[in-house]
């Protein structure tokens, strides 16, 4: 099972500032929570299938992401 079928990194922002970025991880969390209610998950069950822990998903789904992860999305090729 996976939870996104889609690519995330389309929606990375162009500049890193801390707008972009706040922008950036509230998308993200969005995104995160309407996948998992879409698929009718717990947050136990998604955290099974994503291979991460309860409270690294309950602060995904808050919208916080490690600022290595937003500094590699956000870097261009």
């Amino acid at each position: 099972m996976y939870i996104s079928s889609i690519k995330i990194g389309s929606i990375t922002p162009s500049a890193a500032n801390e707008t972009d970025r706040f922008q950036w991880t509230s998308t993200v969390a969005r995104y995160t929570r309407i996948r998992r209610d879409q698929f009718d998950l717990t947050i136990d069950r998604a955290t099974e299938v994503s291979w991460l822990e309860n409270l690294q998903w309950i602060v995904l789904e808050a919208g916080w992401v490690p600022e290595a992860h937003y500094r590699s999305a956000n870097q261009t090729s």
